[in-house]
């Protein structure tokens, strides 16, 4: 347990990674025909893309200690391949595009408004 002064860039930290890694990977994974993110994350290549988008786009933009992301993003990715949580695709889905505005556009904002490689995937695709 944290106790600090100021919760809201745990709170970022939280919605960056955890919530925009869900984002980013749904309609890449569901056009791979998958339902579920641990079936995404045990594809290597939908696995690679999360882990890029987390480490290489959303991470550098946070207001943390990049060791303090990391740890959590790992936390994160380990809970994504859990193989007993049933996360459906279609459930992350549901308001994509108001999760969009939340979960990644501040990111990609964050970076000098250009859409980067990996996330210009997945908003292409939603």
């Amino acid at each position: 347990m944290l106790i600090v002064d100021d919760i809201k860039p745990y709170k970022e930290r939280k919605v960056a990674i955890l919530n925009g890694a869900h984002t980013a990977l749904v309609p890449v994974a569901f056009q791979a025909g998958l339902d579920t993110v641990g079936e995404a994350m045990n594809d290597a290549e939908i696995c690679a893309f999360v882990e890029k988008a987390i480490y290489e786009e959303i991470i550098p933009v946070l207001d943390l200690p990049r060791d303090e992301l990391e740890s959590f993003a790992s936390a994160v990715t380990g809970r994504f391949r859990n193989p007993y949580i049933k996360h459906q695709l279609l459930s992350i889905a549901l308001n994509g595009m108001t999760k969009f505005r939340t979960r990644i556009l501040p990111q990609l904002l964050a970076r000098g408004r250009r859409q980067t490689a990996h996330f210009r995937r997945a908003l292409l695709s939603h």
